[in-house]
């Protein structure tokens, strides 16, 4: 009975080991791209061509009005006036459930993400989750 048991603990511990392996995998790193901005959907989701074909990015950390609801224009007009037509870098953080890339949008040395919720006008942009907003 003994040398069952023997047995049976390291078999235990190899599969705990490769168990907490297989869940500690951690997501591949971000990774770069740059593009030039071509379309404003609206204060949190922008077009981008990369090599000869349009992104859909969804800036990560934010949250503005849809276009029907209350400053929702306001938004997209601020987003447009800051990108539309120049030369972004996107941080891609991977596809949200609408299959948009999540990401953080550089232009120049401006931080768009920061910059639509710095504005701090009604309804421009303000962080969807705490803490986010930085990676």
């Amino acid at each position: 009975m003994k040398s069952k048991v023997w047995f049976a603990v390291p078999a235990l511990v190899l599969l705990t080991l490769v168990s907490c392996q297989a869940n500690s995998e951690t997501k591949p790193a971000p990774t770069v791209f740059t593009g030039k901005v071509v379309g404003i959907t609206d204060g949190d989701t922008v077009k981008v061509l990369r090599d000869n074909q349009t992104v859909k990015v969804r800036l990560s950390g934010i949250d503005t009005p849809e276009m029907d609801q209350p400053f929702g224009k306001q938004s997209k007009r601020f987003v447009s006036k800051l990108i539309f037509g120049k030369t972004v870098d996107v941080k891609d953080l991977g596809l949200d459930n609408y299959k948009r890339t999540l990401g953080y949008i550089t232009e120049g040395s401006t931080e768009v993400n920061e910059a639509i919720v710095a504005a701090g006008k009604p309804g421009v942009g303000c962080p969807a989750t705490p803490g986010l907003l930085r990676s």
